[in-house]
């Protein structure tokens, strides 16, 4: 099957301010296996970023803890993992552990474990 890979975009604003690439499928909680096989298909890697972990963004995490997560979903804008610029924004949404933001890269290898980075 051929697959247009998915490429860098605007993100789509949903309710509760989270955000996501137009090109990502809709995914459920139990959709786990879907999900490896998209990025296997996409050839991507992910790597999770932390609002929490995120140095540049204090002030909006605080207004998360504050009580206002869609506020502080809509403007927070994730760095990238270790500061690389090979990675693009693929969703940014409350995990249920707290906000946070999917990055992606293309590689040529079949990894797609999900990674953690710390943004400092």
């Amino acid at each position: 099957m051929n697959v247009l890979p998915i490429k860098a975009a605007p993100l789509v604003m949903h309710a509760g301010g989270a955000r996501s690439h137009p090109g990502l499928p809709s995914f459920d909680a139990g959709d786990a296996e879907r999900w490896q096989t998209w990025l296997q298909e996409q050839r991507l890697e992910v790597m999770q970023v932390w609002m929490e972990d995120d140095a540049q963004a204090v002030e909006i995490y605080s207004k998360f803890l504050r009580g206002d997560p869609v506020g502080a979903l809509s403007v927070w804008q994730p760095c990238e993992p270790n500061g690389e610029k090979l990675w693009f924004l693929l969703a940014v949404f409350d995990g249920g552990e707290g906000p946070c933001a999917y990055f992606v890269r293309r590689v040529v290898h079949q990894s797609t474990q999900v990674k953690g980075s710390v943004c400092i």
